[in-house]
């Protein structure tokens, strides 16, 4: 076995199925108390009684996420939304025709463009207990088809509700190990409500360790050293880049540019690729084919979003 040889941090095999099916995990948010957006689950056979408790617009995802990932099919999407029955239908028929077979999830739109999205992080020993959580606001998001809602630049913030509403949430399910939110701020009632939950670091994550919150040292001092230290509720203000800082001043919601130029201007980001202690060829082809990819892409797709 692999415990042999190795140190984990990790939920049960079965919190895990659980928590990785989307319509499973809203069931706990609903036992637990966490906000999510009112959700309506099509399958293959009910798709054509459709009866929403809510009305339009909305999003559509899939259920299983990794059946969907192996798909191709035109028009593909990683979320959908749909203004119309009409436009809901043919989403679903696209799906279904392109050979997906799980369940679709079916979500009240909440309104706002990517600014008013967020993402949570957090470590849990393996005594339960909640060591370090570090939240961002979205700046801007991926405007790519199949990346769409992917952070792109991403802004720490103090979010002590936040912390203490999660937090309460990973002590009563037992949880243990890295934990990964992706929420929403909804303006309609002033909560924030959660997508998902992945059970590990984020493909965003290099944004706590840009400013300043490293996750892994947390994961070394539980395991490897043994260590208890304070619970970490990072609060520092600092932004990270996964496009061009062009880009971002050109495509930031208005209400966020004033913030993106500041810390821009005050050189206070980091970009993923770049290394100070790095400055290989490789890696600075590599972070300028980046930056050089986005200054192309989003003026081709993100004027088609809405």
């Amino acid at each position: 076995l692999l415990e042999e040889y190795y140190e984990f941090n990790y939920v049960s095999l079965e919190l895990k199925d659980k928590l990785e099916n989307k319509k499973d995990f809203y069931e706990i948010c609903e036992k637990y108390g966490l906000d999510y957006p009112a959700t309506y689950v099509i399958t293959k056979e009910n798709r054509r009684e459709i009866e929403l408790p809510f009305g339009f617009p909305c999003a559509v995802k899939p259920n299983d996420s990794i059946e969907f990932l192996h798909l191709k099919f035109e028009g593909k999407k990683k979320a959908y939304k749909a203004d119309s029955m009409e436009e809901l239908k043919k989403i679903i028929d696209d799906i279904y025709n392109a050979g997906y077979t799980g369940e679709l999830i079916v979500q009240d739109f909440i309104p706002g463009d990517s600014s008013t999205m967020g993402v949570l992080n957090a470590y849990v020993d393996r005594k339960g207990r909640v060591k370090m959580m570090c939240f961002a606001r979205c700046l801007l998001d991926e405007c790519l088809p199949e990346s769409i809602g992917n952070y792109n630049a991403l802004l720490t913030q103090d979010a002590p509700e936040i912390y203490a509403q999660y937090e309460k949430f990973l002590l009563d399910l037992g949880y243990t190990g890295f934990a990964n939110f992706d929420l929403k701020y909804d303006k309609r009632d002033g909560k924030h409500k959660v997508f998902e939950i992945n059970i590990r670091q984020g493909r965003s994550s290099f944004y706590m360790t840009a400013a300043g919150c490293n996750f892994v040292t947390y994961l070394v001092d539980d395991l490897i050293y043994r260590e208890d230290k304070e619970t970490v509720y990072f609060a520092n203000p600092y932004l990270w880049l996964y496009v061009d800082p062009s880009v971002l001043l050109k495509y930031v919601n208005p209400k966020g540019k004033k913030e993106a130029q500041k810390y821009i201007k005050e050189k206070k980001y980091k970009f993923t690729q770049w290394y100070e202690k790095d400055k290989s060829l490789k890696r600075f082809l590599n972070y300028m084919r980046r930056r050089i990819a986005t200054r192309r892409y989003y003026p081709v797709y993100q004027k088609d979003r809405d």
